[in-house]
């Protein structure tokens, strides 16, 4: 089967007219892999500084990094998902700025059923800023029905705005700093 994909490519760095929009195929997936239907990506300031050459990449790739939607097709020995799972991710591979990818099954986290994708989307990656705890499971929930964060562990470095503001969140929460 083949799989098919509107994606964002880089020929070259610099200001927001280098990203191109370039259709990109793919006939199988590899062992491990699954196919993703994105519904939503996350956006964030790395991309920028991806984009704009201040934080090298090997041209020419995609963007982004965090995203979620649905699994459409599994690889060989994917146990951990099935198709028509709602999903999410966040740190590389890079490609997120895509309709539809390739993406390794096992970095996969299921989303519950309260969460929209595109709520996932804007708040995985920022935990390696501060903004949510760097590892949470957010299907674990508190007897009021909320993610339960207060088994979470929470990075050390949350000097950035996002970070200084999720700074009270995460002393309420009583979950551990790391």
């Amino acid at each position: 089967m083949t799989y098919t994909a509107f994606v964002v490519r880089l020929t070259r760095t610099g200001g927001p007219e280098v990203p191109r929009i370039e259709q990109s195929s793919i006939n199988e997936l590899g062992a491990g892999q699954v196919w993703l239907e994105q519904d939503a990506i996350g956006n964030n300031y790395l991309d920028v500084t991806q984009r704009n050459g201040a934080v090298p990449l090997q041209l020419p790739p995609g963007l982004g990094l965090e995203g979620a939607g649905r699994v459409a097709a599994i690889g060989p020995g994917v146990t951990n998902v099935k198709g028509g799972d709602r999903v999410a991710y966040a740190t590389g591979p890079i490609g997120s700025y895509a309709s539809g990818r390739v993406y390794p099954a096992e970095r996969l986290v299921h989303l519950p059923s309260d969460l929209s994708p595109t709520d996932a989307a804007s708040v995985l990656f920022k935990g390696d800023y501060g903004a949510v705890p760097s590892e949470v499971d957010l299907s674990r929930r508190s007897d009021d029905g909320r993610p339960d964060l207060r088994r979470s562990r929470w990075p050390r470095a949350i000097n950035d705005a996002v970070g200084q503001a999720s700074r009270r969140f995460r002393d309420r929460s009583a979950a551990p700093l790391i």
